[in-house]
């Protein structure tokens, strides 16, 4: 199963997959991840992508936003700024109608997509100060997703989008030359990679939910059914995330990290800046209502507390 990482706990739910795989199989179907597939650069899902249509591997795991990229938009609400901001959220949109519209859509991009997986919340971690005010964040150079909707967003908000490769990304983040980046409290345990972070605990820019892939022609239906079967108990466990986001709270305050909150009113501009990105998601949109769905889902479930945070590690 390929996978642009090439720590399988940076984004933990492969690793709860592959352990579920086994189990239910008793053994007889076994998924090996395979990390750092696909090169450096921010293009690497893409080449993930079109690794698994040609049958370099039989799975790939990858993240939803990549596949505008591969001419897929039916997918770009899942990643849409500020829209699934809890593991509760992102639970009921993974369980409801919508995924297996956008399960199937990827078929567009000469794959099969067998479900898709719930992944880490993903917030501004940045050096030195946390990004709470629209303000804030006018001029700062940060590194996002690889996806045209985020460099959208952020470029909203009046900062400057980046899209590294990995290796440059971590030496601009060392050197200075990048202030920030978008991602999940995990990256800052795994593989440190800001400076002095500061975090806006209550800003959540996207979740990681990936797409799993099949080459077709590659998975027999009854290894299929396995995979499925496993991928719905690790949907299951989606709200344990926000465990995996308290430890590495806990973890990056006893390596000297900071968090903050923003204010109520803050949060509201910053979304509101972000307003145009959404229109365009929804304008793009080749099943109409996905985005009006995923809203109405929100309205109506109630996210979880937020990590706690030690007094002696808040900002």
């Amino acid at each position: 199963m390929a996978h642009i990482d090439g720590d399988p706990l940076t984004d933990v739910t492969p690793a709860w997959f592959i352990t579920a795989v086994d189990g239910l199989s008793e053994g007889t179907l076994r998924v090996q991840f395979v990390g750092d597939c696909c090169g450096d650069g921010p293009d690497a899902e893409q080449r993930l992508i079109a690794g698994v249509a040609r049958g370099d591997w039989d799975l790939g795991w990858v993240g939803t936003r990549a596949f505008a990229g591969a001419g897929v938009d039916a997918l770009a609400p899942l990643t849409a700024p500020f829209l699934i901001d809890s593991y509760t959220l992102e639970k009921a949109v993974l369980k409801s109608p919508v995924a297996g519209r956008m399960a199937a859509a990827v078929s567009r991009a000469h794959v099969d997509g067998l479900t898709l997986m719930p992944g880490l919340l993903q917030r501004p971690i940045t050096s030195d100060a946390a990004l709470l005010t629209r303000a804030d964040w006018d001029g700062v150079r940060f590194q996002v997703s690889p996806s045209e909707r985020s460099a959208e967003a952020v470029a909203a908000l009046g900062a400057r989008p980046a899209q590294l490769g990995a290796r440059e990304r971590d030496d601009r983040l060392a050197d200075g030359g990048l202030r920030g980046l978008e991602g999940a409290l995990t990256t800052q345990t795994r593989e440190p990679r800001v400076p002095d972070p500061r975090i806006a605990l209550n800003e959540v820019l996207s979740p990681r939910i990936s797409a799993l892939i099949a080459a077709p022609g590659k998975v027999k239906a009854e290894d299929a059914e396995v995979l499925r079967r496993a991928a719905g108990t690790i949907i299951s466990r989606t709200g344990e995330l926000a465990k995996v986001d308290a430890d590495a709270v806990t973890a990056i305050c006893a390596a000297g990290g900071r968090f903050a909150l923003a204010a109520p009113e803050d949060l509201a501009s910053i979304v509101f800046a972000t307003r145009g990105v959404l229109a365009a998601v929804a304008d793009a949109e080749p099943f109409p209502g996905q985005l009006e769905a995923i809203r109405d889902l929100k309205h109506t479930t109630a996210p979880e507390p937020l990590p706690r945070v030690p007094d002696s590690c808040r900002d």
